[in-house]
């Protein structure tokens, strides 16, 4: 936990874990954002143990905007570097965020989409929508 709790604007004391906890969480905040920083457990990956964690974080901290971590990497048509932001929006009928194992590999490396997680609540993608009329936010070339 220490890249994301390094990149906090301050780092909160911890909150008593309660008995049934199994997670362990970095609190702190950016501006006027509170932020909750979880991790798997040591050596562990895979979707099981994220949706539990997810899970466990929701039962202690019910209201909040989840946000994770792409694994993708840059490629000709997709110039995302490190630390970049990638905001996803649902298209073609999918929620417009993808699990990994959603995906699946045919004729040696076209990737075919099995899947999707829900869509971002209304409230979001309206947000979006304004985001992308900023000028800020437009493309650069």
């Amino acid at each position: 936990m220490t890249a994301p709790l390094a990149m906090l604007d301050n780092i909160h004391e911890n909150l008593p874990q309660p008995s049934s906890g199994h997670n362990n969480y970095g609190l702190g905040s950016v501006g006027d954002f509170e932020i909750i920083v979880a991790c798997l457990p040591n050596g562990e990956v895979g979707t099981y143990l994220a949706t539990a964690v997810a899970a466990r974080i929701l039962a202690t901290f019910p209201n909040g905007l989840m946000v994770g971590i792409s694994g993708g990497v840059p490629s000709k048509a997709n110039d995302i570097r490190l630390g970049d932001v990638v905001v996803s929006v649902p298209t073609n009928g999918f929620g417009g965020v993808v699990q990994h194992d959603m995906d699946k590999n045919v004729n040696y490396g076209e990737w075919v989409r099995m899947g999707s997680l829900n869509g971002p609540p209304l409230v979001l993608r309206t947000t979006i929508s304004k985001l992308m009329t900023a000028p800020d936010s437009r493309p650069q070339d």
